[in-house]
């Protein structure tokens, strides 16, 4: 049991169809990122717990976990938020007061794939709305032509990624 219990799409421990594992322990190949991982939040466990039932109740619809991953902490009264794979090209952004911050991440196709907030929670509500569409086929528009996908994005002054105005 090397970094988890091996799982299917629909969270069944390979060679053991009746056996599920869910969270922490549970790794499993993400349809949408064909690639094995594990996801270790509370979140993840609710969400893949809820896929499972589905399942078990309805076995001859499996429902896959295909997650848009998002984790939270707060750390020293501040609330640091991720969302969807923050790695790629990122652009720093805030909402001009200095209070509020995050990086947006892009693909390979200069598409949003995740984003970092600290203390800006509406700001990540519509970053994971615009990754929910996109995980439907909804395709939205560049991060460097970002247009109209809520208020809040709208707000942003995109800045060139500089950590030192982080």
């Amino acid at each position: 049991m090397a970094n988890g219990v091996l799982c299917d799409e629909y969270s069944r421990v390979v060679g053991w169809p009746d056996v599920y594992a869910v969270g922490d322990v549970a790794r499993w190949t993400h349809p949408r990122h064909g690639q094995q991982i594990r996801i270790e939040h509370w979140t993840n466990a609710v969400e893949q717990a809820e896929c499972v039932v589905r399942t078990v109740l309805n076995p001859a619809a499996p429902q896959q976990h295909a997650p848009i991953e998002y984790v939270w902490t707060e750390q020293y009264a501040r609330k640091i938020q991720i969302t969807g794979r923050p790695s790629g090209r990122p652009v720093a952004v805030a909402d001009g007061s200095g209070a509020r911050v995050g990086v947006l991440y892009g693909d390979v196709h200069d598409q949003l794939a995740g984003a970092v907030t600290l203390d800006w929670p509406r700001a990540m509500l519509a970053a994971r709305s615009v990754l929910a569409r996109r995980a439907g086929g909804y395709r939205p528009r560049p991060l460097a032509r970002a247009g109209r996908r809520s208020r809040a994005l709208d707000r942003l002054q995109i800045y060139a990624y500089d950590p030192s105005k982080l």
